[in-house]
């Protein structure tokens, strides 16, 4: 045991020294990208090596490998769907701040600031500016900071099954499928924030199911400041977090306020803050107005929203609360599945219809699966359904546009495969039996 811990160490130190002379050297972009690479190819393999599970392993090595061909392919040879408009605006501006930072045009101290009382996006340019502040302009280390917390969610999904159903091939069904997924795959290698915010919210979820099962305070915490790193990437999840405050008093706990750091408690405070700062301050957030104006609010955001080529739903005003209740359903359905065959105008459609296809077949499959869920823990089933729904409800009203709908579901198609992987694991066992059954028969 203690030789392992030397040997971790002395590999730490190495990668240590090896990224600050990198770092020092600043030798060129493109070797800086390769080596972030390297470095973020060592870290994902040590850590599927560390799981003593030859399969699992094998299932990120796999997706490990498919993430670094279409990063290269992304950054050398072509462009991928979706990564010529927002991936574009995020990798300049992140790249003009840097460059300011480099110039002395800005300071560290000045960013800092902003990323306080700045939304999602501007905290995302901020990180993306601090990487390549340290790297130089190399997007491949930007593909490389996103495959990390792409691969990690692999991780996370596969803890978060079997700690729920304390199967190991049900769980090893869910990385897998989180390893091949589509979308998820797409915005591993592209320079978009999806990847960081699913990671931050599957590893919330995984301490809230752990707190569920075991009362541990501590793991409620970690659950809080996971949802508060998603949420400072993307202020439309603070509608999750009364859900988890919810979760704490279903769960009636008693919280050990003496063995709590009064620095942590300040911590969480103050991060709080810092998340929902943008959604109280900018007008077309709900907060800021009253109930009473709540269907004109979002009938002005709604408009907004539904422009471009690719919007959807557009006909339909809303102008009171009961237009809110009735609408609220079919605006869910369209993020999750649009567009629909009669929305096709282009190969591009084709691509995304086939994305509300699959998540088509994870709602099917949910509905089935969340019963096992269910019956395996009452409450974490409950919550799972009330996550959920909180954030299709949000997102459904929060988007009028496919094209940014496949972009947004992509930030809960983790939760859907968990909770859809009983049911697509007993699909394909019976498949196997049946396709069995006639090998042997036809060889007998």
């Amino acid at each position: 045991m203690g030789k392992n811990n030397w040997i971790n160490k002395l590999i730490t130190l190495i990668l240590f020294g090896l990224i600050v002379t990198l770092f020092s050297l600043k030798i060129n972009s493109d070797f800086n990208g390769f080596f972030i690479l390297l470095l973020v190819s060592i870290v994902i393999i040590f850590l599927g090596a560390k799981t003593n599970n030859e399969k699992l392993f094998f299932v990120i090595l796999f997706a490990l490998v498919l993430r670094l061909i279409l990063a290269i392919f992304q950054v050398y040879i072509g462009n991928l769907p979706d990564s010529t408009a927002d991936a574009v605006d995020f990798e300049r501006a992140g790249w003009q701040i840097a460059n300011n930072l480099i110039n002395f045009k800005s300071t560290a101290s000045s960013l800092v600031l902003l990323f306080l009382k700045s939304d999602g996006t501007i905290r995302y340019e901020i990180l993306i500016s601090f990487l390549y502040f340290l790297a130089l302009r190399a997007p491949l280390a930007l593909a490389g900071l996103n495959l990390l917390f792409n691969c990690l969610t692999i991780f996370i999904v596969y803890f978060t099954a079997l700690e729920i159903f304390q199967n190991k091939k049900i769980a090893l069904t869910s990385a897998i499928i989180t390893a091949i997924f589509p979308t998820i795959v797409l915005y591993s290698v592209i320079t978009l924030r999806e990847s960081l915010i699913m990671c931050f919210f599957s590893f919330s979820f995984l301490m809230l199911v752990k707190f569920i099962k075991k009362g541990n305070f501590n793991f409620f915490i970690l659950s809080i400041l996971s949802l508060i790193g998603a949420i400072l990437f993307h202020t439309g999840l603070v509608t999750i977090l009364p859900l988890y405050i919810l979760c704490l008093l279903f769960k009636k706990t008693k919280i050990p306020i003496q063995k709590i750091e009064k620095y942590t408690i300040f911590i969480i405070l103050i991060l709080i803050i810092i998340s929902i700062y943008p959604f109280i301050s900018q007008k077309i957030f709900i907060i800021k107005t009253s109930l009473s104006r709540l269907p004109g609010t979002l009938s002005k955001y709604v408009t907004v929203a539904s422009r471009g080529r690719a919007n959807y739903l557009s006909n339909i005003t809303l102008k009171s609360f009961f237009d809110l209740i009735w609408q609220t359903p079919i605006r869910i359905i369209y993020f999750l599945f649009a567009p629909f065959p009669w929305q096709i105008t282009s190969k591009i459609d084709l691509i995304a219809f086939f994305d509300g296809l699959l998540y088509f077949i994870l709602i099917i499959s949910s509905i089935f699966g969340i019963k096992k869920i269910w019956s395996e823990n009452t409450k974490i089933g409950l919550f799972s359904i009330l996550i959920l729904l909180m954030f299709l409800i949000t997102f459904g009203w929060g988007v009028s546009n496919y094209g940014t709908a496949i972009r947004h579901r992509s930030k809960i198609a983790w939760l859907l495969i968990i909770i859809a992987s009983p049911v697509i694991y007993s699909f394909f066992t019976i498949i196997n039996k049946k396709l069995f059954k006639n090998y042997v028969h036809q060889n007998s």
